[in-house]
């Protein structure tokens, strides 16, 4: 069984998760994966993200030089959702370890090999952007 959310908390969003419900012992956990979808195959230039990282008009120096997001809007966004500095460099991390578990999983996909090297170089561009 499959549960949708959007979460908020009054400074910051999040869209798309899914909680599944273990039958036998019916705890909830987050799905590991829900709505993985990188449009930027299908519509090139297209944002990064589909909703913006924040509810007001605040960007990043980072952002506002590139357009794009890096650690710092992730970092400000955890902090919005009270996440501790800490603990958000921590998850940060263990998520710019998850190369190899990426390559893996889309390379075990039924798509077609020419969308799989797409989908793949457009995972490391925005991986090593995320990186600095």
């Amino acid at each position: 069984m499959v549960f949708n959310y959007l979460f908020s908390n009054g400074d910051a969003h999040l869209k798309n998760f899914s909680l599944i419900q273990d039958e036998k012992s019916g705890s909830r956990v987050l799905a590991p994966a829900y709505d993985i979808l990188n449009t930027g195959i299908h519509v090139p230039g297209e944002s990064d993200m589909a909703l913006e990282l924040f509810r007001d008009d605040y960007m990043t120096e980072p952002f506002r030089a590139g357009s794009k997001h890096t650690k710092e809007d992730f970092i400000v966004f955890a902090s919005r959702c009270g996440i501790s500095e800490k603990r958000a460099i921590q998850l940060y991390g263990k998520f710019l370890m998850s190369q190899e578990s990426v390559v893996s999983l889309v390379n075990r996909s039924f798509l077609s090999e020419k969308v799989k090297s797409l989908y793949l170089d457009t995972y490391l561009q925005r991986l090593e952007r995320l990186k600095s």
